[in-house]
């Protein structure tokens, strides 16, 4: 995470960092449009195990991270649906991947805005066209994904919000501020305490990338919180590798938590 600040005061580029889409987008993608009037791609991973997805499953709506894109996570996207026996909804970022502009171009850039109208867009589409309710729809959001994802949740009705290394703003990523500043973007922690669902959170303790600071600090404002993972070893990149079955169990119990806590 690099945030250039001009002379001005303004922030002039947020670096995102969008990889190369070198994975092709397999079937069964679909592509929705956003309030920007931008096209973007998503997938739906119904569970493998059949039934009434609608109502036997949660669905999970997952924003990924900031260096992968919506086909480098696809084969992901499967395998969670399985493990997690829930349904997986992954999308992609406008600036990100196959995602085209208004003119049907590819976008030069991703921004702040444009990522809360994309988790927008897909909500919108699996609470109308998928006829999905509110209360079986979870968020989940990893890295830079925390940030549409607590907006999101912070101004909408859902379950249970899941936090994977959670940054409290992008520039305290790179240096500690007490007050959010006006040039700052994905400031979580002015909107996390808004959350009225379960949310659980868990973070590397070893991230040198967003310092677990973040997470436990996000943890504590929280009005509905859930036991928090402080994950021994872990750094930014490995939790899903190297703690995966764990990983697994842990959001399957918040899953089993959030039977017992209907929304409100």
């Amino acid at each position: 995470f690099i945030a250039i600040v001009s002379m001005g005061g303004v922030v002039a580029k947020f670096a995102y960092f969008p990889p190369n889409p070198a994975f092709p987008l397999r079937e069964p993608v679909q592509y929705i449009n956003t309030r920007d009037g931008n096209t973007i791609p998503f997938v739906f991973a119904p569970n493998p195990r059949g039934g009434d997805y609608k109502r036997d499953y949660y669905t999970i709506i997952f924003s990924h991270g900031n260096a992968e894109d919506l086909g480098a996570g696809e084969e992901r996207t499967h395998r969670l649906a399985r493990d997690l026996n829930v349904n997986m909804l992954a999308y992609e970022y406008s600036g990100y991947g196959y995602s085209k502009g208004p003119d049907g171009q590819q976008i030069l850039r991703a921004s702040e805005s444009t990522t809360y109208n994309d988790i927008a867009a897909v909500y919108n589409w699996a609470t109308t066209t998928a006829n999905i309710p509110p209360d079986r729809i979870v968020v989940m959001g990893q890295s830079i994904g925390t940030g549409p994802t607590v907006e999101f949740a912070s101004r909408n009705s859902v379950r249970g919000v899941v936090l994977m290394s959670p940054l409290l703003s992008a520039i305290r990523v790179v240096r500690n501020t007490y007050f959010t500043l006006p040039i700052d973007i994905y400031a979580s922690i002015d909107k996390i305490h808004k959350i009225s669902s379960p949310v659980y959170i868990f973070h590397g303790e070893q991230d040198n990338v967003i310092h677990v600071s973040h997470g436990q600090r996000l943890h504590a404002l929280l009005k509905h919180p859930y036991e928090p993972w402080w994950i021994p070893g872990a750094d930014h990149n490995n939790i899903d590798m190297m703690h995966y079955p764990e990983m697994i169990g842990r959001i399957r119990a918040f899953l089993d938590y959030l039977d017992g806590h209907p929304l409100k």
